[in-house]
């Protein structure tokens, strides 16, 4: 779009934008820097937007007290962190007490969740914005469900489009941890919520199918996640010396499991099909007791190296110079629709991506149909792909990138961002 084209303003509500690396959402900042494009200037209220955030677009941040940020520091913890992410687990995958107890806490008096503090100052915020700014339309972005209180709120006062997106499900959220009563209180509230929203999106079909059911609704739009084009490699990198195997990001105890590509791996190099001194698997993450005690048990610490977490430009800079990029599948049929986050920055690395696990889910198919993926559902296919990946770069120097430009870019934000643009005019 040209610079002197007037642009109707939309007001995009999301309590996490960018806030920090435990809560990044690319998918709003994907929004907030592409809709512009599209003809629609953006106004982003949320709690907090992180200073390496740019793009043309106003912010308004609102600030608010997490009911839970006092226990979390009387006890240690991070008050800007959830609780399972600074949760370490032993060997046999135990939560501390502490964990338990403000987890507890949390299922009994955190309704709908912490976050209904900000509800109150935000809508508050974004009555001013509706008149001042004369927004013509909304994009609501949850988890948290309190994003949707707030547009509900706001649609209440001027009726323009309202598009309620869901990166994560509310009521229903697979991470959720409280009880079945809870729950339906929630879908309850969450159904109230959604009633004057013109349209609902998520992030992948199966998700799109349970919010159907859930709000009664014969539509639900699909827009996948993506990744931002200015992140793609601009010109040759050069890749890893060694036949690299990296990952990037948390490895979780339930549902993940690295023993399959560690028990072929120890086998193909005790048997001399790849040579040891040639090979190495890379995480950048957290060093769990539990995880450093898989390699050690296989005696591959001279191959498997956790590096401990790195910045995200870092990670980036890894992703692109990688051989193969490695994704564990989730082992839990409620996380068939979820894709992580870190496959869409894989898809801008232009790297082969290497998936253990389930060949169901909605990343193995992502993977299928844009040529990205090596895809091992068992320890036989996970054997054929390194040999033959390691002959690849054995003879050629690298493992070649055999991806469909065309259907990648389809996950760009600059295409994410137009298809929520066709969905903002009455």
């Amino acid at each position: 779009m040209e610079n002197d084209v007037p642009m109707d303003k939309v007001l995009i509500v999301s309590h996490f934008f960018a806030q920090c690396r435990h809560f990044r959402s690319t998918r709003i900042n994907g929004l907030a820097r592409y809709l512009p494009q599209q003809g629609w200037s953006p106004v982003v209220l949320t709690s907090a937007v992180a200073p390496d955030v740019t793009g043309e677009f106003t912010s308004v941040e609102v600030r608010y007290e997490d009911y839970l940020k006092q226990w979390k520091e009387r006890l240690g913890l991070k008050a800007d962190q959830p609780l399972k992410e600074q949760v370490e687990e032993g060997r046999e995958g135990k939560r501390n007490l502490a964990d338990r107890a403000l987890t507890t806490w949390e299922r009994v008096y955190g309704f709908p969740d912490p976050t209904l503090s900000w509800v109150g100052p935000a809508v508050e915020a974004g009555k001013k914005l509706m008149a001042d700014e004369d927004i013509k339309a909304i994009i609501s972005s949850s988890g948290p469900g309190a994003s949707h209180i707030v547009a509900s709120k706001l649609k209440a006062e001027r009726d323009v489009p309202w598009v309620a997106d869901f990166r994560d499900l509310w009521a229903w959220d697979h991470n959720d941890v409280r009880s079945p009563v809870r729950r339906l209180m929630n879908e309850k509230l969450e159904r109230d919520t959604l009633r004057s929203a013109d349209v609902l999106t998520t992030v992948s079909d199966p998700l799109a199918e349970k919010l159907m059911k859930i709000h009664h609704r014969d539509r639900v739009i699909t827009i996948p996640n993506g990744f931002d084009p200015v992140d793609m490699p601009s010109q040759a990198v050069d890749l890893d010396r060694k036949f690299s195997i990296n990952y990037t990001g948390k490895v979780y105890r339930k549902g993940m499991d690295p023993a399959p590509l560690f028990d072929v791996l120890r086998n193909l190099t005790a048997e001399g099909t790849i040579d040891r001194e040639e090979v190495e698997v890379n995480f950048y993450g957290d060093r769990n007791p539990w995880f450093m005690h898989e390699i050690e048990e296989r005696g591959l610490a001279d191959i498997v190296k956790v590096h401990g977490t790195v910045p995200r430009r870092e990670s980036l800079d890894i992703q692109k110079r990688s051989q193969v990029l490695l994704i564990l599948a989730w082992d839990n049929k409620k996380e068939k629709g979820v894709y992580t986050g870190k496959i869409f920055d894989y898809l801008a690395a232009k790297r082969p991506i290497l998936s253990i696990g389930s060949s169901e889910d909605v990343i193995s198919k992502l993977l299928t149909s844009t040529g990205t993926g090596l895809i091992a559902t068992n320890d036989q296919e996970l054997q054929r792909i390194l040999v033959n990946s390691y002959k690849e770069y054995k003879t050629e120097g690298s493992v070649r990138y055999k991806g469909d430009m065309p259907r990648v870019m389809d996950y760009s934000h600059a295409n994410m961002a137009k298809r929520f643009a066709e969905l903002l005019r009455p």
